[in-house]
């Protein structure tokens, strides 16, 4: 008898495709939130200070709020899931581009630098998000998976900064100054990629609480007997992957 070459590549986890697509929307949207506030966040620091010598200080709050949400974000993923830790993150991203506008409106340069820190939350929520889609891809996949999310980044952060003129004018409209503009389009980005996140993974059958990760039964009975089955020399357990 003639033994085969090769093992048959493992299937993706039956939510692989919905969790990829739900990745893609939240992602477009938090990639033109991140764009749209960076593009200008200098010129509002320089508006507001009068000067151009701490211009690059919005740059380094963004760096600054990313790193440390980027250990708070992974903490409450790693605690709670991917869903929940996303989400959260996302949420502080909008809270802070509204900081950032109120900041604004009220020439208050406290407030400003402050509101950068936390809006920096969603550049480490970004980061993150792109390799969740990963998560439940077979081996031979993740790959394709994780470059599946960076194109929808890649989409959302050239439409953020081209959308700068449109949302600077509005804010005019409505009384707000015109370099706050895109920190608008940015709360609103966010947080709209926070609610997709949170309410579309809502019925998720993976789920991780306590640290301790587990599969719902509604669960496909099929893949879950061939991930427990699967040698341990091929690399990490599906099992020990599934966090959403």
């Amino acid at each position: 008898m003639r033994l085969p070459t090769s093992l048959p590549l493992l299937q993706d986890a039956p939510e692989q495709k919905r969790v990829l697509s739900i990745l893609v929307i939240a992602q477009v949207l938090s990639g033109a939130g991140l764009a749209a506030g960076i593009t200008v966040g200098a010129l509002l620091a320089q508006e507001m200070l009068s000067t151009t010598s701490l211009s690059g200080l919005p740059s380094a709050l963004f760096t600054l709020g990313s790193a440390g949400a980027a250990l708070a974000v992974g903490a409450l993923s790693q605690r709670s899931g991917r869903r929940v830790g996303l989400a959260t993150g996302y949420a502080f991203g909008a809270v802070g581009s509204v900081g950032v506008v109120i900041a604004a409106v009220f020439d208050n340069v406290a407030l400003l630098f402050v509101a950068l820190l936390v809006y920096g939350a969603g550049t480490a929520t970004n980061l993150q998000a792109r390799y969740a889609g990963a998560d439940l891809a077979a081996p031979s996949r993740r790959g394709r998976a994780v470059s599946t999310v960076l194109v929808a980044t890649t989409l959302g952060a050239v439409v953020g900064p081209n959308l700068v003129t449109v949302m600077g004018d509005l804010s005019m409209v409505w009384g707000i100054p015109m370099l706050a503009g895109p920190f608008i389009l940015a709360a609103a980005a966010y947080g709209a990629a926070s609610i997709v996140l949170g309410c579309s993974f809502a019925q998720t059958p993976f789920c991780w609480r306590g640290g301790v990760r587990r599969i719902h039964p509604s669960t496909s009975r099929s893949w879950t007997h061939q991930m427990l089955r699967r040698p341990a020399s091929h690399g990490t357990s599906p099992l020990a992957r599934a966090s959403w």
